[in-house]
């Protein structure tokens, strides 16, 4: 059996509902660590193979007062010292612990420009921090292209689309469309930004024969048609819904990257209406409805093509899973662990020629 693999996960979730990353990475780490030949390190100092970054957010379960992101220089004194801490580094140093240097690999997310139209400080410390890691994971191809019109010059990237778990969104016992009912929509969002395209979902609920739903939050200045809002869920009640009510997922989100909730909805057997402005195209393919003529033609053809939508997605459940994506990631950090292993690990001691980083 191989070596086991040590992950530090940076990124700290919570069990309650708190956006895409969140329920991602918490189904990535269960996986992992179900995994013999991964172990999950649980403290931000100790020893690991990777140090697992999702952009440089430190996550909604990270310690009470702590810092909300980490810096481009704790990532280049992690690179260098083996530690984000500069009085641990110093420590090593004074001495002389060796100490092992991670593979530092990051998962990217979103890019505040392409987003919001303009560059914040997240975004400046990503691109200064990227010079430090060791390997990069995109959510989307799109996101990869994004990144390199903005100056990201690394190449061969890697691309790996998210998956969710099918112990809660899986197809079994779902209650499917048939011709002459009303086609019951559901969507979903946590963040109230213009392009989710609320206005859509709404003008979707006013069509005859058409019953449509949201679960999460809906701005109050947003019309909401006939659109019966279900509140915040969780995985197991939006999962329940997607198979005992839902017919479609609705995602009309412009510019999203790689949103999870239309993973799962697939995961669950619902085709998608979509927008082509993003990474959402990407992740359906042909399983959905593009927006691109009208929301009545949209649903027209979701209405004719809809039996052979469901068994594209049968087919297609084994991609969905959070075992597929974790598999993966555990390639990705192997791989960038035994390039990290090659560079060699120093031991500091007094009078070591290693600059420290402060």
């Amino acid at each position: 059996m191989p070596k086991r693999l040590r992950i530090f996960f940076n990124y700290r979730t919570v069990a309650s509902p708190w956006g895409g990353a969140n329920s991602f990475l918490r189904s990535l780490q269960a996986a992992l660590s179900a995994d013999p030949e991964v172990e999950i390190v649980s403290g931000e100092y100790a020893e690991c193979d990777v140090f697992f970054l999702n952009q440089l957010y430190r996550g909604p379960g990270r310690p009470r007062f702590s810092r909300k992101f980490l810096s481009p220089a704790q990532i280049r004194r992690l690179s260098r010292s083996g530690t984000t801490c500069l009085w641990r580094a110093l420590r090593h140093r004074m001495t002389g612990e060796a100490i092992q240097l991670p593979a530092v690999v990051c998962r990217l997310v979103n890019h505040a420009e392409h987003a919001y139209g303009k560059v914040n400080r997240e975004q400046a410390d990503l691109f200064g921090a990227l010079t430090f890691t060791t390997a990069d994971i995109f959510q989307t191809r799109y996101l990869y292209e994004v990144f390199q019109a903005s100056g990201y010059k690394k190449t061969d990237p890697v691309v790996i689309h998210n998956g969710v778990n099918q112990e809660i969104f899986h197809p079994r016992r779902r209650v499917a469309w048939h011709p002459g009912k009303p086609l019951v929509v559901v969507s979903s969002a946590m963040t109230l930004r213009r392009t989710k395209r609320f206005d859509l979902i709404a003008a979707v609920s006013l069509l005859p024969g058409v019953e449509s739903h949201h679960a999460g939050i809906w701005p109050e200045d947003v019309p909401r048609g006939r659109v019966r809002l279900l509140g915040r869920l969780t995985h197991g009640e939006i999962a329940s819904f997607f198979r005992e009510k839902a017919h479609v997922f609705m995602h009309p989100a412009e510019k999203d990257i790689c949103p999870n909730a239309v993973v799962e909805a697939m995961s669950c057997g619902l085709p998608v209406f979509f927008s082509q402005l993003g990474g959402t195209a990407e992740l359906v393919g042909a399983c959905g409805i593009a927006l691109v003529d009208g929301i009545e033609l949209a649903v027209k053809k979701m209405q004719n093509d809809y039996r052979w939508m469901q068994e594209l997605l049968q087919k297609r459940q084994p991609y969905f899973s959070i075992a597929r994506a974790a598999a993966e990631y555990k390639a990705v950090f192997r791989r960038a662990a035994e390039a990290r292993s090659l560079m060699g690990a120093p031991t500091f001691a007094t009078g070591a020629n290693e600059r420290l980083i402060p």
